[in-house]
């Protein structure tokens, strides 16, 4: 029994198995780290968005014309309550 192990078909499969666990892992990291970078870069496009339709509803003002940066800061500090944001951004 303690021969055994000691042969060369069972130091192959040793070698086999710990090849193969090596490349498992080596998988399983890129996994990992590629759907990491998807769910980073879907999050920086929500918030992109989000950024922008907010900011272009800050700059647009309800008659058209241009606002002015003191229209702007009282915009900014008027909002209390998520009715007065728009559509897209209330949830």
């Amino acid at each position: 029994m303690k021969y055994l192990f000691h042969s060369v078909r069972w130091r192959l499969q040793l070698w086999h198995a710990l090849i193969l666990l090596a490349v498992i892992a080596a998988l399983c990291v890129l996994a990992y780290r590629l759907a990491a970078d998807d769910r980073r870069k879907r999050i920086d496009h929500e918030l992109e968005s989000f950024e922008r339709s907010f900011m272009r509803s800050f700059w647009e003002l309800p008659s058209r014309n241009p606002a002015s940066p003191s229209d702007i800061r009282e915009r900014f500090l008027s909002l209390h309550d998520a009715k007065e944001f728009p559509l897209e951004m209330r949830d």
